[in-house]
């Protein structure tokens, strides 16, 4: 099957990497397809003002702008691995990922979303629940989830 427009949830982690990676193979094999590198913070609301500070999971305050420039640099080591001659675009939000990476691949016809697994096992799953449960349940194309 080719895919015309493929959506990979991208956040810089080894899992993140193994989705770039197989939707790069896929568009490859494909032909004329393009990547959508999707990217999000989830601070539990949107951001009101350029130079809030916020608290992140490892403690640490941090501002708008640090995360707007470690987002920036994922996604530049996003765009290093793709290789030239295969389309890119980048969508970045504040916001809980798995709505975000449903309503992205519905805006942008995506016939594939690919995502990482984190390697939960099902009692963590149940309780945190996952962006990549998310997805499966809630996206209107195909899913697939990357090891």
């Amino acid at each position: 099957m080719l895919y015309k427009n493929i959506l990979v949830a991208y956040d810089g982690s080894d899992h993140a990497k193994a989705a770039l990676k197989q939707a790069i193979a896929l568009a490859e094999a494909g032909g004329d397809c393009k990547i959508h590198i999707a990217t999000f913070y989830d601070i539990g609301y949107e951001p009101a003002e350029p130079g809030a500070i916020f608290a992140s999971d490892s403690g640490k305050s941090r501002s708008l702008d640090d995360m707007k420039a470690d987002v920036e640099k994922k996604l530049a080591a996003a765009a290093a691995a793709i290789p030239e001659g295969i389309e890119r675009d980048y969508h970045f939000e504040f916001g809980k990922p798995g709505p975000h990476l449903v309503q992205v691949a519905e805006e942008e016809k995506c016939d594939l979303i690919i995502v990482g697994s984190r390697g939960r096992d099902f009692f963590q799953e149940m309780v945190l629940g996952s962006v990549s449960s998310y997805v499966a349940h809630h996206a209107k194309c195909i899913v697939m989830i990357v090891k």
